[in-house]
């Protein structure tokens, strides 16, 4: 399973619950917990409680264990036609053109605001956005030929049919260097892999 909420219910009225995450069985000197509420599990752990109230037998132990694992690295999908070995597959997002790309597009033509900036489209497995987030919740990092960093917040992120990867749609920032960039994807405190594009003079 991944990270979770596990809420924790006491029927009984004025009962105090306990509980432990290390498998020792509650006491009243371990933490309380509102009948009702939560405890994140967000690495493996055996959860016990126990409701104690002031003239009743404590509670049994009510005890589960819960095994975490990793979400999947998330994986910046390549061109394997190259002309790098770590060519990055990516599009114009309006034009569908590969690399190399202007950071000013004059093909964007039916684009009169004054920012005129490419649009780029990477595609990545193992990236969902959760409930409420955005896509701005996605960071694409570039690195580019004078060694300068920039996180980029996503602008679009969608799921493209019948395949088990989403399109990432970012903004070509003003100060970008021409030649190749290094691009990555960072996302839930995971970094993907790099694939590199090219960046037109």
């Amino acid at each position: 399973m991944f990270p979770t909420q596990v809420q924790i219910v006491c029927g009984t009225p004025d009962a105090v619950i306990h509980y432990t995450t290390n498998g020792s069985d509650p006491t009243e000197g371990d933490p309380i917990i509102a009948s009702g509420s939560a405890v994140l599990v967000d690495h493996s752990l055996t959860l016990k409680a126990r409701a104690f109230r002031s003239g009743f037998a404590a509670s049994p132990v009510k005890s589960e264990v819960y095994t975490v694992v990793p979400p999947p690295p998330i994986e910046l999908l390549l061109d394997s036609s190259g002309p790098a070995a770590d060519q990055l597959t990516a599009f114009d997002s309006v034009a569908l053109l590969r690399d190399p790309f202007p950071i000013i597009n004059i093909t964007y033509l039916f684009n009169l605001g004054a920012d005129q900036n490419s649009r780029i489209l990477v595609f990545a497995r193992n990236v969902t956005l959760g409930q409420g987030e955005t896509a701005a919740a996605i960071t694409v990092n570039l690195v580019d030929s004078s060694s300068q960093s920039f996180d980029i917040p996503a602008e679009d992120v969608r799921a493209v049919a019948n395949m088990d990867f989403v399109q990432v749609r970012f903004r070509l920032p003003d100060n970008l260097a021409a030649g190749t960039c290094t691009v990555r994807i960072k996302f839930h405190g995971q970094t993907s892999n790099a694939g590199t594009m090219r960046i037109k003079p």
